[in-house]
């Protein structure tokens, strides 16, 4: 009996959130770009460390030895 009820409950909200999709299109909208975003951002954070230990690695290749 609890089952039941836990599916007709889940059922319940699927509908729920099938509707305020349906209602609000902006909100599903935001929530995809605010992942894309995120998504974005965690790509241009590598890129940019990457870049910036390759050149402090360079430029350590660069510097003579007796030179600190």
């Amino acid at each position: 009996m609890l089952n039941g009820e836990l599916g007709s409950q889940q059922d319940k909200f699927e509908e729920k959130t099938i509707f305020n999709k349906q209602q609000n299109p902006i909100l599903e909208l935001f929530t995809d770009v605010r992942a894309h975003n995120c998504l974005r951002l965690g790509l241009y954070s590598r890129t940019i460390f990457v870049v910036l230990i390759f050149i402090a690695e360079f430029k350590r290749m660069r510097t003579p030895l007796g030179n600190n």
